[in-house]
């Protein structure tokens, strides 16, 4: 007899991730596109979801500069400064 095997449960696999850093954000009204600038990671977070990794990066500003949930981003991301 083979060993049982429980099914996976895809959505404790996928994870949404939120970086916390350095960021600089430009808009499309003053600078005529949405764009993230990365300038510093300092640290990288897993999140259960969107919603619950936006409440978080709110909740870590008082640490960091600023936050980025890349999936909910709608703009570029910019990681030009990031390697320099």
């Amino acid at each position: 007899m083979g060993e049982y095997a429980a099914p996976l449960n895809l959505k404790t696999l996928i994870m949404t991730i939120l970086l916390v850093g350095k960021f600089s954000f430009r808009d499309l009204e003053n600078d005529g596109k949405h764009e993230a600038i990365i300038h510093k990671i300092d640290k990288c977070f897993q999140c259960d979801s969107i919603e619950d990794a936006e409440e978080l990066g709110e909740l870590l500003l008082s640490d960091y500069e600023s936050y980025l949930v890349p999936e909910s981003y709608k703009g570029s991301i910019n990681l030009k400064e990031y390697y320099e």
